[in-house]
């Protein structure tokens, strides 16, 4: 059932489509015996129960050393009314458990958690049996098993001419009378293709889009892409920058097939990637009117921040100079001016959970971006006919300041997933490994559906929350430092105000770095991200030995303006992100994670600086914040992010911070930057 419907519509199409071309084709042959030699398996044998539960147990804990530790005595064997369970213990508190019901769960020192993962191929084979029985029709017998030189596989036949086999891939595959299907569905986390399945909450959704063809859409699977500091070194040695990358949330970005479209060899070549089905994808893309890119993601695990941004990134310069407007920047395509400004509001986890109820709990969303509505309804349309649930999907559209287009003349496109400051690391980090199963990106076309051009979205209003009674504390707060840094290092300082990105008008309209302003002038919107309420920018210099910087400001968490703060801090030689420091509001997300909050208070004190406050400063201290920045923390280092890479941030680099305060609880987006204090940076020139 998906959606509240029998989701028979979806399979009965999947099953004749070769969709193999996702998994490995595990035999190249049907047929009862396929050449193989087959024995019934008992299916309630505990020798054979037992060495499979220890095995997937060892191949958890083998994965994840760090999280599990060292084991404490070797696999126990239980008995319930539900059957038997295998259970091993760790000396740090934690647990590896192989239920009774055929799947795997950990216990993290306070609750058993499920995994997703089948250590008996037959549990699974049975519940994919119990999903499609319509379609399988009457057991033939039990489960039999055989042996390959690849291993050992589990298969159950059917009256019918249909079977479901647990290949030794650790894949479930159904057979439909002529050829092998890869379902996408895990019995065995021993896999040798891991990048090449769905996740579980996907597999509707990945049956629908592979149902699109016999409606007459056009389907490319793409990839995805992961920002780290390989990628940002990629990324610089192609553009001179990383784009001001925020350190506190790396970007998962899709790679969308290139399919027919004009690709720029200045910057495109080193973007290149393979996606799990052969197909040619990059990061920078082009969509026609009859196109749509759409992704699938599974949810993570909990977080601060999730987001989903499309950009225009570059665009025809001549667009601009034939109206005597000279571009900002330009691409490594001299014709070219890079843009780089959003196609309107973000899709964040605050929109989803407004719209699907959903934010947290591994449900998959999927996000569609388009410039044609009928494209867009006509999809929607036939996922809500397949039985699936549309309060799942979630629009972009791209309006008509964009030049939609396959040519070299047209404008194109990059994707950015932001997804920052994790609740549970240990999740956080499962839930990245498996990147190219949790996002899945598609191209879809259709050229027989009319055009109807979304118009230029509009910006979310931008709403006040007010910081002026801090004003004076805030200034307060940063002399008493200033004065304490000029006779700590014995040098002149100077206190200056972060510059800020972003106005607002009286009207709420935005001024500055907002993408539909830069796509109008040809500025660069250095990926404006309109779930903060701005970028705000202060200039260190350079930091050697134990050179010092100070940044107060407010801790626009508590004040109710923000969700999270961030502070990121960047090379400014190539605008890389090279350390953070952040504060989630925990009424807004959930839980408390971050340095800024009780700072400003722990650094007077930490500096014998506390009474030097007035009444006033010592009763505002909460809401304040003070981050210190250096290569080597000798003051307050609970306070201070050391920046003791001098690889990613030589000595002879110039260094910035930025501030970042995304979505304004109760909004779906930043608060109004000219309400919001200012943060100030201090330093020794």
């Amino acid at each position: 059932m998906v959606g509240g419907k029998p989701y028979k519509t979806v399979v009965s199409i999947v099953v004749v489509l070769l969709i193999t071309v996702f998994c490995l084709t595990p035999l190249s042959a049907g047929g009862a015996g396929y050449g193989h030699t087959s024995t019934e398996l008992p299916i309630n044998d505990d020798n054979e129960d037992s060495n499979a539960a220890s095995a997937q147990i060892n191949i958890i804990s083998n994965q994840y050393p760090s999280y599990f530790g060292a084991k404490s005595g070797t696999v126990t064997i239980e008995t319930t009314t539900s059957g038997a369970y295998y259970v091993q213990w760790f000396t740090n508190g934690t647990a590896l458990l192989a239920s009774s019901d055929g799947y795997m769960y950990y216990w993290d020192g306070s609750s058993w958690n499920y995994l997703g993962i089948s250590w008996k191929a037959n549990s699974m084979i049975n519940e994919t049996y119990n999903l499609y029985p319509w379609y399988f029709g009457t057991k033939i017998g039990d489960v039999t098993t055989a042996t390959t030189a690849s291993g050992t596989y589990y298969v159950q036949w059917f009256t019918n001419g249909t079977a479901i086999l647990a290949w030794t891939d650790g894949y479930i595959y159904f057979w439909n009378g002529t050829s092998w299907n890869c379902m996408w569905i895990i019995w065995n986390s021993n896999m040798t293709v891991s990048n090449t399945t769905a996740s579980n909450t996907s597999l509707p959704w990945v049956a629908w889009m592979s149902s699109l063809p016999l409606k007459g859409y056009g389907i490319l699977r793409g990839n995805v892409y992961v920002v780290d500091n390989a990628a940002c070194e990629k990324i610089v040695s192609v553009f001179g920058t990383c784009f001001g990358n925020n350190a506190a949330a790396p970007y998962i970005i899709p790679q969308v097939p290139i399919a027919d479209t004009y690709m720029d060899p200045y910057y495109t070549n080193n973007f290149y990637s393979t996606s799990p089905s052969g197909v040619q994808s990059n990061m920078f893309y082009r969509l026609s009117d009859n196109d749509a890119l759409v992704t699938i993601l599974k949810l993570p695990p909990r977080a601060a921040y999730l987001g989903y941004q499309g950009y225009l990134f570059s665009r025809n310069a001549t667009i601009y100079t034939n109206d005597n407007i000279t571009p900002g920047a330009y691409t490594p395509d001299p014709s070219r001016a890079e843009i780089f400004g959003s196609f309107g509001n973000d899709i964040n986890n605050v929109v989803i959970r407004n719209q699907a109820g959903v934010q947290w709990d591994g449900s998959s969303v999927v996000y569609i971006t388009t410039s044609n509505k009928t494209l867009r309804d006509t999809l929607v349309a036939d996922a809500k006919a397949s039985g699936l649930n549309a309060n799942l999907i979630f629009t972009e559209p791209i309006g008509t300041n964009i030049i939609t287009g396959h040519g070299a003349s047209a404008d194109d496109f990059g994707t950015l997933i932001r997804y920052a400051l994790p609740d549970n690391e240990t999740l956080s980090n499962l839930w990245k490994q498996a990147v190219q199963t949790n996002i899945l990106v598609y191209r879809v076309s259709n050229i027989s559906v009319p055009v109807s051009r979304y118009a230029t979205p509009v910006y979310t209003l931008k709403e006040s929350n007010s910081e002026s009674m801090y004003q004076s504390s805030l200034s307060e707060l940063s002399t008493i430092l200033a004065r304490w840094l000029e006779v700590t290092k014995k040098r002149p300082t100077i206190t200056e105000n972060m510059i800020t990105s972003d106005n607002v008008t009286s009207t709420g309209e935005l001024i500055g770095l907002a993408g539909a302003n830069c796509i109008a002038k040809g500025t660069s919107c250095l990926g404006d991200d309109q779930d903060t309420d701005a970028y705000r920018l202060g200039v260190i210099g350079k930091l050697q030995g134990t050179d010092l910087a100070i940044v107060t400001g407010v801790n626009h968490a508590l004040t109710g303006a923000a969700s999270y703060v961030s502070l990121a801090i960047y090379n400014m030689d190539t605008f890389d992100g090279v350390a953070s420091a952040s504060q989630t509001n925990p009424q807004a997300v959930g839980f408390n994670s971050g340095m800024l909050t009780g700072s400003a208070e722990a650094v007077l004190r930490q500096l014998n600086l506390y009474n030097s406050a007035s009444d006033t400063l010592k009763a505002q201290l909460p809401m304040l914040y003070v981050t210190l920045i250096s290569r080597q923390c000798e003051y307050a280092a609970d306070y201070c992010v050391a920046l003791t890479d001098t690889t990613d941030l030589p000595l002879s680099s110039r260094i910035s911070v930025t501030q970042r305060a995304y979505v304004k609880p109760g909004t779906t987006s930043g608060a109004n930057p000219d309400t919001l204090l200012t943060p100030q940076v201090i330093i020794t020139p």
